[in-house]
């Protein structure tokens, strides 16, 4: 019997775990999770538009850009589609131990007002993007709580997107 006897593993296992995180840290990876998030959100039919709500966005639709996955008549938390892009742009990557996450809140930043037909803006002020999400939240729509197939296609995103990169580096 013949022994081969592999030394520094440790050192190499801390090399992979680091590049691990060093590829979850990554703008692109984190902007990837997010897009995937978001259009899990954006996807979601969490109600049919009530009549006056229809009426209001097609009052609005005169003096904003829409959202290509914006509908009049279904509301899927997307209207010039600003809301879920902060989303997108504030992923951020925590760790601890040997527990990885991603956080995905919205920024402190203000959304911009809407427009009138006439191009001017809707009265009252811009409001912070977090505090959109509470109002819509208070109106029943729980966006923020992402289905099985949004997890599973991060996780599949993640673990080709780590493939490829320790690949590369051979």
């Amino acid at each position: 019997m013949a022994k081969l006897e592999i030394l520094n593993v440790k050192k190499v296992q801390t090399q992979i775990r680091q590049d691990i995180r060093k590829i979850l840290r990554d703008k692109e990876t984190r902007n990837g999770v997010g897009e995937i998030v978001v259009n899990g959100i954006r996807d979601t039919k969490f109600a049919s538009a009530k009549k006056a709500t229809k009426e209001w966005r097609k009052y609005l639709e005169k003096g904003n850009p829409t959202h290509e996955k914006y509908s009049r008549d279904k509301i899927n938390i997307t209207f010039t589609g600003e809301l879920l892009n902060d989303l997108i742009k504030n992923v951020k990557a925590a760790f601890s131990g040997s527990k990885s996450e991603y956080v995905i809140e919205h920024s402190e930043k203000l959304h911009k007002k809407y427009k009138k037909p006439n191009g001017k803006p809707t009265k009252g002020k811009a409001q912070k993007y977090k505090a959109i999400q509470d109002f819509v939240e208070k109106l029943g729509y729980k966006y923020m709580v992402f289905s099985d197939k949004s997890k599973n296609n991060v996780l599949e995103f993640i673990r080709k997107k780590i493939i490829k990169t320790l690949k590369r580096r051979k």
